[in-house]
């Protein structure tokens, strides 16, 4: 049997877990001040860490939510803001199971994924008032992709702006 030796900076450089951080920015900054922090905070991180890291490797362009954007917001928060209703909580909440093996069970299945969307769907329906409550007006600077926003950087923001939310 062959082994590998390894030099991990860090323990994180063992961990695989691949994720997008958002933040949920309760501001009266401007998207373009947003942004300018980010800039100004990248450039310090690439400076006393020999790195060229650039915004748009970092995070997507930061936008204010409003009544043609708030559905996109909900979508990424699905399954990480509770007040959000998914069909993960739906169908455990709903005692409808799936039937194996699944080829064999098809109809009844695709039956099941309905009435689990239409729940979804009603809940939200129910609960957009208050989501609209919480995110309308708020800014949101969302990670470009995995794991693509330096520790450092994440943990600053968050203590500046109050809001991180791990998207898992």
């Amino acid at each position: 049997m062959k082994k590998f030796l390894i030099n991990a900076h860090s323990f994180v450089d063992v961990i695989t877990n691949s994720s997008t951080e958002l933040f949920v920015i309760n501001s009266e900054k401007s998207v373009e001040l947003i942004k300018e922090i980010c800039e100004d905070l990248i450039a310090t991180y690439n400076k006393s860490n020999s790195c060229t890291y650039t915004f748009s490797g970092c995070f997507n362009e930061p936008y204010i939510v409003d009544e043609n954007n708030i559905n996109d917001i909900i979508e990424n928060l699905q399954g990480y803001d509770n007040d959000i209703p998914d069909s993960w909580d739906m169908k455990k909440t709903s005692r409808l199971e799936y039937r194996f093996p699944w080829d064999e069970n098809r109809e009844y299945n695709e039956q099941i994924d309905q009435l689990i969307e239409q729940k979804v769907n009603d809940k939200l329906k129910e609960v957009m008032p208050k989501l609209k409550e919480k995110y309308l007006g708020k800014i949101i600077l969302m990670g470009a992709d995995d794991n693509s926003i330096p520790w450092p950087i994440q943990d600053y923001l968050e203590s500046l702006f109050g809001s991180r939310m791990h998207l898992g």
